[in-house]
């Protein structure tokens, strides 16, 4: 069975202010016998709905099927699913705030992400060009890497970065700390 937007609201409810989905009491329909229902509502109704996943988003499971929140969040508000990604915009994936998440394409997700776990410099795009003996500095448009020099001084290195990162259309929050 597909979800639908109706069969979500008859299951959950969602704040869009706080992020939060809570179980409603379920309908007989949801189930195939009464004493299901009554078991399952007795356990739920009324608890907020959703645990972390191994990669930290919040997901729960309606009529067998598992679904993350952010993108029941979509369903929920305006009728579907998400049609690209759903970008968490402050990055913390459990904050299903309706104001935190947009729905973007990848390659636009990709201009809002914390900063990667091996990087040394504290800052992307920006890195160490021992041959060179210089700090060096690039950023990706469209898949394509584009280097935007080699410095002397680490500071004028980020200071390019951050210049392309805005005329690239970066989210202000990408390259936050971990």
């Amino acid at each position: 069975m597909k979800l639908t937007q109706d069969r979500l609201k008859e299951s959950l409810t969602y704040d869009p202010l706080s992020g939060v989905f809570t179980w409603k009491t379920r309908p007989a329909s949801h189930f195939k016998a009464k004493k299901y229902q009554n078991t399952w509502n007795t356990r739920y109704s009324g608890k907020q709905a959703g645990a972390a996943s191994v990669n930290g988003y919040l997901r729960t499971s309606i009529d067998g099927k598992h679904y993350f929140l952010h993108r029941l969040a979509f369903l929920y508000m305006i009728g579907r699913f998400p049609l690209g990604h759903t970008d968490h915009i402050n990055g913390d994936r459990t904050d299903n705030r309706w104001v935190n998440l947009r729905d973007i394409s990848q390659q636009e997700n990709n201009k809002n992400i914390k900063l990667s776990s091996v990087n040394t410099s504290g800052v992307t795009g920006v890195y160490w060009a021992s041959g060179k003996g210089k700090w060096a500095a690039q950023i990706n448009d469209g898949g394509k890497a584009i280097s935007l020099g080699r410095f002397d001084k680490f500071d004028d290195a980020c200071a390019a970065r951050k210049t392309a990162e805005i005329k690239y259309n970066y989210h202000p929050n990408h390259g936050r700390s971990a």
